[in-house]
């Protein structure tokens, strides 16, 4: 059972922070925090430098955790399929599968980790099981080991949205198993 609240904060965390306001990122760090209190060690990091309200100060952490390293972008057709035919047949269905969620394509890719974690929470049961086991999870295995740097405050944010879906993905076995 997909849990659709908690993957719209997820997509707030891992957004871009911009209009020069923290209080988001804020509130979907204490959201995952509350409702995920397993995690909340890993995701402290981020909500201690999320606590200081300095917009710049985050914008400058996500484009040196993201934007200035390939091992740790966001793109998951890139971690999946590297510069490849199949990277853009991949895009291409990630495209189709946002219209068919009614999620709009802004400034970022379609395989961008915000896009392919919006299509998880509203596609039907079977479609967002599949992205989850055969993209997403891979995916983050790789984006994971891109982290070098254990002081990056993104870092745990990564290693607790791939336990989230491993644990979201052993629950729905579970469901489908007691049925």
């Amino acid at each position: 059972m997909v849990a659709p609240l908690l993957y719209t904060a997820w997509r707030n965390v891992l957004a871009y922070p911009q209009d020069g306001n923290c209080a988001p990122l804020r509130c979907a760090l204490e959201e995952l925090s509350e409702a995920l209190p397993e995690l909340a060690d890993a995701l402290r990091p981020l909500r201690q430098l999320a606590a200081q309200d300095e917009p710049a100060v985050l914008e400058e952490a996500y484009m040196r955790t993201f934007d200035c390293n390939p091992d740790r972008a966001l793109e998951v057709g890139w971690h999946l399929f590297g510069e490849s035919y199949s990277r853009g047949n991949f895009l291409v269905r990630m495209r189709g599968f946002m219209r068919d969620c009614g999620i709009e394509e802004g400034v970022e890719l379609p395989d961008h980790l915000c896009n392919v974690l919006g299509v998880v929470e509203t596609a039907d049961e079977g479609l967002s099981r599949a992205i989850r086991t055969q993209y997403l999870l891979p995916a983050l295995a790789k984006l994971e080991l891109g982290f070098r740097d254990d002081q990056d405050p993104y870092r745990g944010v990564i290693a607790a949205l791939k336990r989230f879906v491993e644990a979201e993905l052993g629950t729905a076995r579970n469901e489908a198993r007691d049925e």
